[in-house]
């Protein structure tokens, strides 16, 4: 019947419509699963109290051994000789700043 082939001509052009959506729904989706598991990362590294289910996706990372605390370790020690040196020029430039006006 008439009627029938509208309800079905209305049903395709619905999927059609979803098939040519698909890329850009895809693309949402994984912008968005992108944005949550960065936030639970920060949540993991930041946070006092985190979730068990943040911890439970990023258990893998947190099985360390000495090895990789020792590298962080020095690292930070790195870090931190990095950040007094560039202290240090800073002070030193303003030093010679204030010399240069005498």
């Amino acid at each position: 019947s008439a009627r029938m082939f509208l309800e079905r001509k209305k049903f395709r052009d619905r999927l059609d419509f979803m098939a040519s959506k698909a890329s850009l729904v895809i693309k949402i989706q994984a912008a968005w699963r992108g944005k949550k598991t960065r936030s639970d990362y920060q949540s993991l590294m930041n946070a006092k109290n985190v979730p068990l289910n943040v911890v439970r996706k990023f258990a893998h990372l947190l099985d360390q051994s000495d090895t990789d605390y020792a590298e962080e370790i020095e690292l930070q020690k790195q870090r931190q000789q990095v950040v007094s040196t560039i202290r240090s020029n800073q002070q030193l430039e303003i030093d010679a700043n204030s010399m240069d006006i005498k």
